[in-house]
């Protein structure tokens, strides 16, 4: 019924989505965190699809120009200034959103993995 093609084009936009939204759930909650009420997981889905598009433009356009570590550094702070824009805080709290997101995203993929898990769906990568 599926050829090959298919079900790779399925399996890879299917685990793009869980990925947008672990990587976005890791977000809400650190943003939760360090802003309050300011977070919505709207946003943050907003934010993630944005910072994938803006980050990844910026990258290349950065590493290709100034090499790698300006470049690095150039893209990390484009991402800060997304979070600071997207959650109306100042840049403090878009680096303690970052780093803190780090770890969430840990827990938000343990705990993905161990209900999936539940129900008999091994994960091998999930990025």
């Amino acid at each position: 019924m599926f050829g090959d093609l298919q079900i790779f084009l399925l399996a890879y936009f299917a685990s793009a989505i869980v990925a947008w939204f672990a990587v976005s759930l890791a977000i809400y909650f650190a943003a939760r965190i360090v802003v309050g009420g300011k977070a919505s997981f709207t946003h943050t889905l907003l934010l993630v699809f944005v910072g994938v598009v803006i980050v990844g433009l910026t990258s290349i356009l950065t590493h290709s120009l100034l090499g790698s570590f300006l470049g690095s550094v150039l893209t990390f702070l484009v991402w800060l200034w997304l979070i600071k824009t997207f959650f109306q805080t100042n840049w403090f709290s878009a680096i303690g959103i970052a780093i803190l997101a780090v770890f969430m995203f840990l827990a938000v993929i343990i705990l993905l993995g161990f209900i999936l898990s539940i129900f008999g769906i091994f994960i091998h990568t999930l990025i």
